[in-house]
């Protein structure tokens, strides 16, 4: 008897001491994160960039970063845009743009931040890769910048097509009458027109195509901007009626007012 109850005292101690003991659990590791950039000091710069993070595209793709900047406005100074410029630390590795990015109409005011993101490939190197504050461009038209992403001839195109456009509406605007002019764009309006669309030689009445003689970059930017002021009459003449055509051709470049009826 007492060599069974023996027994069973050492079952059961031989069995509380394996629950006591802990288990290995597999190693965990840390989720991979897409290589960071590196943000280059620029003391003279108007704007900091705060931060550069990348992330994943979505959680279960590897191949695609979102890239998301934050930048301060360190100038005393409104800014109305501004660019970033990402790419390989070497005078010869692509390097990609991030803007103008979207700002309210009062501007990027002094001690202000704001923040753009884009996405884009793996980028695999063993270089580091880097960021920087490209252009600036100030409420007063006064400029910043290296301007390697030629965002300067983005906005000088951009100008000039929608002046010219202009021009050409008020024209017709004056021959016609407003309702001739709002058949005349929907007739002749050519939405979307491109720079490839220029290289075949497409020359359409609407938006007005730009000169010979300047950069795909201004080119890029006069037909945005001739669309864009076709946009504007359209707009106005369904929000406002065909009164408010003649006001809208008027108003300065750029003015965004909003009207009462």
């Amino acid at each position: 008897m007492r060599i069974v109850v023996a027994l069973l005292m050492l079952k059961a101690a031989g069995g509380g001491a394996a629950g006591q003991t802990p288990q290995p659990s597999p190693a965990s590791s840390p989720a991979p994160v897409p290589q960071q950039y590196r943000i280059i000091s620029q003391p003279d710069a108007p704007l900091r960039i705060v931060s550069a993070k990348g992330t994943w595209a979505t959680p279960d793709d590897r191949h695609a970063v979102q890239i998301y900047i934050v930048v301060e406005n360190m100038s005393q100074q409104t800014v109305r845009t501004y660019t970033t410029r990402r790419g390989l630390e070497s005078a010869l590795g692509e390097k990609a743009c991030v803007g103008p990015p979207r700002l309210p109409p009062k501007g990027f005011l002094p001690g202000e931040k704001a923040g753009t993101s884009t996405w884009e490939g793996i980028l695999n190197s063993d270089l580091g890769l880097v960021i920087a504050v490209d252009f600036v461009e100030f409420a007063d038209r006064t400029r910043w910048g290296a301007d390697e992403c030629q965002t300067g001839e983005l906005i000088d195109g951009g100008l000039a097509g929608a002046s010219a456009q202009r021009d050409q509406l008020l024209q017709i605007f004056h021959e016609r009458g407003a309702e001739g002019l709002l058949a005349f764009i929907r007739d002749n309006f050519h939405k979307h027109l491109d720079e490839r669309a220029l290289e075949r030689g497409e020359r359409p009445l609407l938006p007005i195509a730009p000169p010979a003689g300047h950069s795909r970059r201004w080119n890029e930017g006069f037909i945005s901007g001739a669309e864009s002021m076709v946009q504007r009459v359209i707009t106005a003449e369904r929000e406002w009626g065909l009164d408010e055509v003649e006001r809208e051709l008027s108003r300065p470049l750029g003015t965004s007012e909003k009207r009462s009826p």
